[in-house]
């Protein structure tokens, strides 16, 4: 069990290590594993014990209403429910009906068929399931582009594939992998 003392004593970069390690253990083991290289120091490494209890289809109570409501839809996938809140969250505040000045759409803001092909339409991206599922292939798709690096992977689902290693990408995974932390520290206090 992860205590509240264990996370405590984790630098910032070890709480980036159990974020990533906790998306590890979602994946298939034919999968492949997400890259770590890049994320943490080897010193790190250590606190790979704590994190083997961590329950990622529980959704911490340290989201609001807005994002807890969502529930049914981000637990029991292939990314941690809590990294999922966190995406929604960042992207539209829990709001299925948010529609950016970019015409990206819904819970994950998701951008629609008229900017990218392939893609649903806007009214069929403003339908809660549709939104989550296409968000989640979409992180699914860039996160295994990048060789299972998230942060990567969320700066592409921010920024699009070429420019996720920017200032903007870096930013929004941060932000991004910012909330998940605190969740997950949330769900273990409580």
């Amino acid at each position: 069990m992860i205590t509240q003392k264990k996370i405590k004593m984790l630098t910032t970069v070890g709480i980036l290590y159990v974020i990533v390690a906790s998306l590890i253990l979602q994946r298939p083991k034919d999968a492949g594993a997400i890259s770590v290289d890049n994320a943490v120091a080897p010193e790190v490494q250590q606190t790979e014990i704590i994190i083997e209890s961590i329950n990622n289809n529980e959704l911490s109570p340290f989201w609001s209403s807005q994002i807890a409501r969502w529930n049914h839809l981000i637990t029991k996938r292939e990314f941690d429910a809590n990294l999922l809140a966190a995406i929604m969250h960042v992207e539209s505040g829990g709001r299925p009906d948010a529609i950016s000045s970019a015409g990206a759409t819904g819970l994950m803001q998701v951008m629609p068929q008229s900017a990218i092909a392939g893609r649903p339409t806007t009214q069929q991206l403003l339908n809660p399931e549709v939104n989550v599922n296409w968000g989640i292939r979409i992180l699914r798709e860039y996160t295994d582009q990048f060789g299972g690096d998230i942060r990567l992977g969320l700066g592409a689902y921010y920024m699009g594939p070429s420019r996720a290693n920017t200032d903007g990408g870096r930013w929004y995974a941060d932000k991004v992998l910012s909330l998940y932390a605190r969740s997950l520290l949330h769900r273990d206090d409580g």
